[in-house]
């Protein structure tokens, strides 16, 4: 029972991740890390503590038109009743233009509870390209308003 609170809690996090970045809000961003948590973006770049993200995410919002996601959960597993993992599948949307699905971002979060705050201890975006194409990845994901895609011939 208390795995369903846990599950519930985490989704609200990421959920309050996803509208925030949507937002280009970084102060509210960094407010969800951990002090000392850890944000590893798209292009590999690594920052670790609270104010470092804060920074990093205010230039990157500032000198870079950073695309909104439309995210979908796929899944989460709690771990203990302290610490949960999620990850989901986003598309890229450009500005004024629909959801992109054939460019795919695989995140994860790694979420623990100090007291009674849920927080960010780790939040990774990789591109998700398949060893053998886009269409690979979404063949193996459930994304929203598209069919499922047919595995590529061997």
């Amino acid at each position: 029972m208390w795995e369903a609170v846990v599950e519930k809690e985490v989704r609200l996090l990421y959920q309050n991740l996803s509208s925030r970045w949507n937002r280009r809000d970084a102060e509210g961003i960094a407010d969800l890390f951990e002090e000392e948590g850890s944000l590893v973006g798209l292009d590999g770049t690594s920052v670790d503590g609270r104010v470092p993200i804060r920074e990093h995410l205010k230039a990157l919002f500032a000198n870079l038109a950073a695309p909104t996601y439309a995210a979908e959960v796929e899944d989460v597993r709690v771990v203990t009743a302290e610490v949960a993992v999620l990850r989901a599948v986003a598309g890229v949307v450009l500005p004024g233009e629909q959801a992109d699905f054939s460019v795919l971002i695989v995140q994860t979060l790694v979420a623990a509870r100090d007291h009674d705050r849920w927080s960010i201890a780790l939040f990774h975006s990789s591109p998700a390209f398949g060893h053998e194409g886009p269409e690979t990845v979404l063949a193996s994901r459930p994304v929203p308003g598209l069919p499922r895609a047919a595995p590529a011939e061997r």
